[in-house]
C-alpha cells in the first residue's frame, strides 16, 4: 500500500512541475506575441529628457509620460544588458561576449567597443537619478506588474492581463504543491524505512 502512495506521489509530483513550466511558457508566449506586461528584465535607464527604457526579452520599451511610445528591438535574441550614456544606449550581448554603441533609435553606431562584462558592470542599478530626481523600478512576482516610480509617485505601470495573473497563479500553485508532494514523499519513505 505503502508503495502506492509513493508511486501515486511521484506521478503527482510530474504532473505538478508539467504544469508550472506551461503556466511560465503561456506567460512568456503573451508577453512576445504583444502584451504590455513585462516579464525578465534586462536593464531600467532614462535618457536626459527623462524619458525610461526599460529592457525585455525582445525589446527595449520607452516610455514617456506613462506611456509606450515606442520600442526599439533587442540586438540580440539572448540576455543583454544595457545603460545610457550621453544619450546614446551601450548594449551587450551575452552571446558574443561584445557590446555596441546604438543611438536612442536603436541604430548601431559602432559594434565591439565594449564588452558584455564591462556593460554589465556599469548598468546603473536601482534607483536612478536624473536631473535631481530619483527613480526606482519595481518589478517582482509578489509585488505585481512592473512600475516606475519618480520621488515616490507612480508614473508607470504595466499592464496586467487576465492570463499574466493566471499563468502566475498557476506557477505558484504547481510550486507550492510541488513542494508538499515532495516532503510527503520523503515524509514516506522514512515511514517504510
Amino acid at each position: 500500500m505503502k508503495k502506492k502512495k509513493t508511486s501515486a506521489a511521484l506521478i503527482m509530483l510530474t504532473v505538478l512541475v508539467g504544469l508550472g513550466m506551461l503556466a511560465v511558457f503561456f506567460g512568456r508566449v503573451i508577453w512576445l506575441s504583444g502584451g504590455k506586461s513585462f516579464g525578465s528584465l534586462y536593464g531600467f535607464d532614462l535618457d536626459s529628457e527623462e524619458n525610461i527604457y526599460i529592457g525585455t526579452e525582445n525589446r527595449i520599451c520607452v516610455i514617456r509620460s506613462g506611456e509606450i511610445v515606442r520600442t526599439i528591438p533587442a540586438p540580440t535574441s539572448r540576455a543583454y544588458a544595457f545603460y545610457i550614456q550621453d544619450d546614446r544606449l551601450i548594449i551587450g550581448d551575452v552571446s558574443d561576449g561584445k557590446g555596441g554603441v546604438y543611438d536612442l533609435d536603436g541604430n548601431e553606431l559602432s559594434y565591439g567597443d565594449y564588452s558584455y562584462s564591462q556593460v554589465e558592470k556599469l548598468a546603473k542599478g536601482n534607483p536612478i537619478s536624473v536631473n535631481g530626481h530619483e527613480y526606482r523600478l519595481k518589478n517582482s512576482v509578489f509585488s505585481g506588474p512592473c512600475s516606475v516610480t519618480r520621488d515616490g509617485e507612480l508614473v508607470f505601470q504595466a499592464e496586467s492581463s487576465f492570463f499574466d495573473g493566471l499563468s502566475y497563479w498557476v506557477s505558484l500553485s504547481a510550486l507550492t504543491l510541488t513542494f508538499v508532494t515532495l516532503v510527503f514523499c520523503v515524509m514516506s519513505k522514512k515511514t517504510e524505512e
